[in-house]
């Protein structure tokens, strides 16, 4: 029996006692209450439980309707890229179901509930600033950094590379350390740079600086300590630590897996390019926006 039952069987001894007057006053309640109580006592055969409140939640409620196929689509992105929000899935899945990001966003949080989405893994720890040196150009057109992590005691150097235009990636993933494997990067990028901006890394001197010199590319350095002065690429290496490199690192525990890794990191870095949908760019790929702005990018 809860508070209020105990408060109902007192209010009907006070009625036998004292009559139904005397307990309407006692208990504030009115009489046609007092008689439904009884009522209720006489039809449960003198249960005081009978007396226990009621839910008074709605016996049927609205049932949530969730467009056709977009769990399965949902679970299909996530599993493919566990980092996806509901703005990013909105975005991709728009053209092929009629949807909108705050029904996303309900039936991913409803799912999430329910276990029914797999898991988004660890957040990745934080990168500690890299040193930076020299100067920085006004107008840059491409900004190239390296991401180096260990893996089972095995290195692996991303060398990464990133439009300022059209937010463009370009990978490229190595054991080795060098100037030669960083320029390799730069001969995936078959546009028209307006510069090249890097910290001061070696990887960035010796042929790399010698490839930006032979295709006339004036090569900036950054000053030191100012990681936001390469801010783009700074953010794209986040991006590519939380949706590719933490969930591939089951392929980096074997230094033989390098081909295999880059195989994989060019498929990502395909999908970044041409289907992730991105904030800066109001939601598009860097590709669509390239189609749209070709005029305005120096691509």
């Amino acid at each position: 029996m809860n508070e209020e039952a105990i408060k109902r069987a007192k209010a009907l001894s006070h009625w036998h006692k004292y009559g139904i007057e005397s307990a309407k006053d006692a208990f504030s309640v009115p009489t046609a209450t007092i008689y439904r109580w009884r009522a209720l006592m006489e039809k449960h055969h003198g249960h005081l439980s009978s007396l226990n409140n009621k839910s008074r939640a709605p016996k049927r409620t609205r049932t949530r309707i969730v467009p056709a196929g977009l769990k399965d689509e949902i679970i299909r992105l996530r599993t493919k890229h566990p980092r996806m929000g509901k703005t990013q899935i909105f975005h991709t899945i728009k053209r092929q179901i009629k949807t909108s990001e705050s029904t996303v966003g309900r039936v991913l949080k409803d799912m999430r509930e329910r276990g029914q989405l797999p898991l988004r893994g660890e957040k990745p720890y934080k990168k500690k600033a890299l040193v930076r040196k020299d100067r920085r150009q006004e107008k840059v057109g491409v900004e190239a950094d390296t991401v180096v992590r260990y893996v089972n005691g095995i290195k692996w150097y991303f060398v990464t590379a990133i439009d300022l235009k059209t937010r463009k990636a370009y990978v490229y993933v190595t054991h080795k350390h060098s100037s030669m494997q960083a320029s390799n990067v730069m001969k995936q990028i078959d546009i028209e740079i307006p510069c090249v901006q890097t910290d001061n890394g070696s990887e960035f001197l010796k042929n790399f600086h010698t490839y930006c010199l032979s295709r006339k590319i004036p090569h900036y350095f950054i000053y030191p300590n100012t990681p936001k002065m390469n801010a783009h690429i700074e953010r794209f290496n986040r991006t590519l630590e939380e949706e590719f490199i933490m969930w591939n690192k089951h392929l980096m525990v074997d230094r033989d897996n390098l081909e295999k890794v880059n195989e994989k990191l060019q498929e990502y870095v395909t999908y970044y390019n041409t289907v992730r949908p991105h904030t800066s760019l109001g939601f598009v790929s860097p590709e669509e926006y390239y189609v749209k702005n070709r005029e305005n990018s120096h691509m």
